[in-house]
């Protein structure tokens, strides 16, 4: 019997129990226990992500989220869920730090293929409503850049017509997903 398995299911399980129980900072503490017996498992990192997301260290948050990505099999639904987070995390109010700013982040060209790489992955699979919304919030805002008044913290170019119509259409999407209608012209008046 793998005892170091046991003991991170063991971890892990207390971990999300301690989470359900909103003492997210009790359970990141478990989710880097349970890490600290297998790094290589993405599900840690992502919920750890969650745990910190929650106690308002976002930067933190955005490292687990990105160490989350870097472990799933690209293109895969929890790679884009949690390239969709990680990329959440860092456009807070607040200048994300070198340590904590993937390359991906600082490259306009980057984030547009990877967001688009990220709605992609999410498209077809039943993922989470949180997680879709993320995907394709994250889509938006990047293709949107500064054209919706949100000030990029990475540099950015021009924008197409069609990059500001498929922005458009991806905040309409957000917005019914977010229990709006989804239009968003009606929403404004």
């Amino acid at each position: 019997m793998d005892t170091g398995a046991s003991s991170f299911d063991a971890l892990f399980e207390e971990a999300n129990d301690l989470a359900s129980q909103r003492s997210f900072r009790l359970a990141a503490a478990k989710y880097r226990e349970a890490i600290q017996l297998e790094p290589r498992r993405p599900v840690a990192h992502f919920n750890l992500g969650c745990a910190l997301e929650r106690t308002g260290e976002t930067e933190t948050a955005a490292m687990s989220f990105h160490a989350a990505m870097q472990r799933y099999p690209e293109d895969s639904s929890p790679w884009a869920e949690s390239a969709a987070a990680s990329f959440n995390c860092l456009t807070q109010d607040y200048a994300p730090t070198p340590r904590a700013t993937p390359s991906w982040f600082m490259s306009d060209e980057a984030l547009k293929r990877l967001s688009s790489r990220v709605v992609a992955a999410t498209s077809d699979d039943p993922l989470t409503k949180r997680g879709r919304l993320q995907a394709i919030t994250m889509r938006a805002a990047v293709l949107a850049s500064d054209a919706t008044g949100f000030k990029p913290p990475w540099p950015t170019g021009p924008r197409t017509a069609a990059e500001l119509r498929e922005a458009a259409a991806l905040f309409q999407e957000a917005a019914a997903g977010a229990g709006g209608d989804g239009d968003l012209q009606k929403d404004l008046e």
